[in-house]
């Protein structure tokens, strides 16, 4: 063991973090996983659209009788999310 000088320094001594930035800290990890999260789900929503909402324009829906049936004469597009547009 070895004895410390007069004029030598001491190692500083660890401090733990307040208590709001152990509340903080995570929030702030966590805003940012949404956010980037919430920006990519946008971005992919504007790539690749739901072709439902455009599918259904074209489509009889509420007859009972028929069932799903497409309307006569008419062109429908979508694109799906690994393929080329469709009509």
């Amino acid at each position: 063991m070895s004895r410390i000088a007069a004029g030598e320094p001491r190692a500083p001594e660890r401090k733990s973090l307040p208590r709001h930035d152990l509340i903080l800290l995570p929030a702030i990890g966590l805003s940012t996983i949404c956010l980037l999260a919430g920006a990519l789900e946008l971005t992919a929503t504007r790539m690749f659209p739901w072709e439902g909402r455009s599918v259904t324009k074209c489509m009889v829906l509420d007859d009972p009788t028929t069932g799903l049936r497409g309307i006569p004469h008419t062109v429908c597009q979508g694109r799906l999310a690994e393929g080329r547009p469709v009509q």
